[in-house]
């Protein structure tokens, strides 16, 4: 794949990663993190009495060739002694010549309160940054720039998470990774991310309840963001809205397809100067819930 610099809104974006100090959102953004929670804090994993393995794929801005695609597997399940949980997560996330591509473990403690359980998680893993500089083409053709060169380079990072939660309420907070790994070049660093979230689940009726939640997202460098979420299930179906400060609005969805697998889609609508050419953003979830006991009745949660 050919880019022509600063013609294409892709490789200007490349332009601004490289020639930059990172401070905006590294991570993967997840629109559908209320539906997969372990992807955004350990702590969370085995925490469902049940095993779970989760999809999620997400392509944003979809006017601009090369912009964010990301793609992610996680397994988690408790422990037979209930009070651990271990999990693994695949992750592969690309802007244009860039590429990151990680694994990870995650394992989670859970204590047992008065009326309330509280978790305490761990991940560690490794990741791989590569930049294909030989497919970036700079205008005129006869320009060269020696920051545009094929790299590749591992690193190793671990984070850490809490997660309070009762029969119809969550708190959480978590640092996905701790380690400000350099991503090959001098200048371009990843930046500890803080996630603190919570949300509560009304019952209105035997069909009917709304969950309100809140996200608070900092990154070392940049201002504060926040995801402001209503969902409204009907028995086995919801429908939500977000609000992601100065970034978009989204529209979600979820269904409960059989009593094992679940299915959620999420639609991005770009509140910033990016609207008017960006487009939309798409993001796709499944997720299929394992029974690991014949004899045990589980108690479904609704986060």
């Amino acid at each position: 794949m050919e880019i022509t610099f600063f013609k294409k809104p892709a490789a200007f974006l490349l332009f601004i990663l490289l020639t930059t100090s990172l401070v905006a959102q590294q991570d993967p953004m997840y629109s559908m993190y209320m539906f997969n929670p372990v992807s955004i804090n350990p702590a969370y994993t085995g925490s469902t009495e049940q095993m779970q393995i989760i999809g999620v794929f997400r392509k944003q801005w979809l006017s601009i060739p090369g912009t964010p695609q990301t793609s992610t597997l996680t397994f988690h399940s408790p422990l037979k002694n209930e009070k651990m949980g271990l999990g693994f997560s695949f992750i592969n996330d690309r802007l244009g010549e860039m590429q990151t591509t990680g694994f990870q473990a995650t394992y989670a403690y859970k204590l047992k309160l008065k009326e309330s359980m509280l978790s305490f998680g761990l991940q560690a893993g490794f990741r791989n940054f590569n930049f294909n500089g030989s497919n970036v083409q700079l205008a005129p053709v006869t320009l060269s720039d020696g920051a545009f060169t094929n790299t590749s380079s591992w690193s190793f990072n671990y984070g850490a998470g809490i997660f309070w939660f009762g029969k119809k309420w969550f708190a959480a907070l978590s640092v996905p990774h701790v380690l400000n790994n350099e991503l090959s070049y001098p200048n371009v660093r990843l930046r500890t991310h803080y996630n603190l979230y919570g949300g509560y689940v009304f019952q209105l009726n035997d069909e009917l309840k709304i969950k309100p939640s809140l996200m608070i997202k900092n990154v070392t460098g940049a201002p504060i963001q926040m995801d402001i979420n209503a969902n409204v299930y009907w028995k086995d179906y919801g429908l939500g809205i977000s609000y992601r400060t100065n970034s978009a609005l989204v529209f979600l969805a979820e269904a409960k397809v059989s009593k094992n697998f679940h299915v959620g889609y999420a639609f991005d609508i770009n509140a910033n100067g990016l609207s008017r050419n960006a487009g939309g953003s798409h993001e796709l979830m499944i997720r299929y819930d394992f029974q690991t006991s014949k004899n045990k009745e589980f108690t479904e949660r609704d986060f």
